[in-house]
């Protein structure tokens, strides 16, 4: 890439940089206002050449679906960030379930015609009879 259209690549480049770091607010109209803006900057200061038509709506899309990604990425981010990570809490179980066997007992049990088997868990769920 030649320094002319380096310009506007480092320009992009650093709104998406801001962006992730929060010191701006971009959505993609933002983004593309500004984008518009510092092109025609560029244009008008003859710094900026156009190889063709195709090739500026291409870096221009390109730069929108990043934006995008990013923001996506941020938001799946916050989401996980809330969950437990305990996932089958929330069913009531007996409990006799959540009392691990005494010392020397054995860890498999019959109850009400169904084997049960004392798991630890190992972080998917807390310790008990499944």
């Amino acid at each position: 890439m030649d320094d002319k259209n380096g310009k506007f690549a480092r320009y992009i480049k650093n709104l998406n940089n801001n962006y992730i770091d929060g010191t701006i607010n971009l959505d993609d109209t933002v983004l593309m206002t500004k984008a518009k803006a510092k092109y025609e900057e560029l244009v008008e200061d003859d710094q900026y050449e156009i190889a063709n038509q195709k090739d500026d709506t291409i870096m221009a899309l390109q730069t929108q679906v990043e934006a995008l990604s990013t923001e996506l990425t941020t938001k799946k981010k916050s989401k996980e960030g809330g969950r437990s990570s305990d996932k089958g809490t929330s069913k009531k179980v007996p409990n006799w379930m959540n009392k691990a066997p005494k010392s020397g007992e054995p860890k498999t049990k019959t109850k009400d015609g169904k084997t049960y088997h004392w798991c630890d868990g190992y972080g998917v769920h807390k310790p008990r009879w499944v």
